[in-house]
């Protein structure tokens, strides 16, 4: 399998500047066992025992851009691997991580087409962390390759996995806003931030963050979108039971 991995330490680039972040994430990665490591140097470590790694560390403080441009060379190495073999792209937020069973889980789930979404416990007030970052588009939970999984309308792109089938499909078939970016290389805007109907039947519009934009711009285009419901996540050191994700 080849992964193209995408990682954003936007505390760690504060912390230590953009070029010396890039350094201490990859010294962590490569000592995947250190008490101080970031989650995300742990799940990159996990994702090479998985398959052929590529990895792209960002940086910047606009998430729609620093993702979308993520997703720009994504599509762009993951085209020129041997396409032979299966093609993914793994988005990592510094701060989430689950163990490696849930993320093969999550590996299987996506398969070669299919979104998946890792779902995570939401940071925030009290009420604001007994919900997830998902919204579900239904109560069905039914199995791929043997794991039990929830259909997503939106999710959030802390962990997700992206086939490379699902990029290809975003970037052929609608002209997105796109942007000169400062390499001068013209990249479409797969992550800007939307403004939609809160639902079927309220037309008051709803402002959708750029990971909720990602994944109606996917549905657009007849990409599913699902996350299993077995396994265990942690975000900003909040787990969550997936099991908790069925009911």
């Amino acid at each position: 399998m080849n992964i193209f991995v995408s990682v954003l330490t936007y505390e760690l680039g504060k912390a230590l500047g953009i070029v010396e972040a890039t350094a201490e994430f990859r010294r962590q990665i490569d000592d995947p066992k250190g008490p101080d490591n970031l989650p995300a140097a742990r799940m990159v470590a996990r994702l090479r025992d998985c398959g052929n790694v590529m990895l792209y560390h960002g940086a910047g403080t606009c998430l729609s851009k620093a993702r979308s441009r993520a997703a720009h060379a994504a599509h762009k190495w993951l085209a020129e691997q041997d396409d032979s073999q299966r093609a993914v792209w793994v988005m990592v937020d510094d701060d989430v991580e689950c163990d490696a069973r849930t993320l093969r889980a999550l590996l299987a789930v996506a398969g070669s087409e299919r979104v998946a979404v890792l779902p995570c416990g939401v940071r925030g007030n009290e009420r604001e962390q007994a919900t997830v970052n998902c919204v579900w588009d239904s109560s069905l939970i039914y199995p791929i390759e043997g794991i039990e999984t929830r259909p997503v309308k939106r999710g959030g792109c802390g962990l997700m996995v992206v086939p490379l089938a699902a990029l290809r499909a975003l970037v052929a078939a609608k002209d997105w806003d796109w942007w000169h970016d400062d390499d001068d290389d013209v990249k479409p805007a797969l992550f800007a931030q939307r403004f939609e109907p809160r639902s079927a039947t309220d037309a008051r519009r709803t402002w959708l963050g750029e990971d909720y934009s990602f994944c109606s711009r996917l549905r657009e285009v007849g990409v599913t979108i699902v996350a299993p419901v077995v396994g265990v996540s942690i975000h900003d050191g909040i787990g969550l039971d997936l099991k908790l994700c069925a009911q």
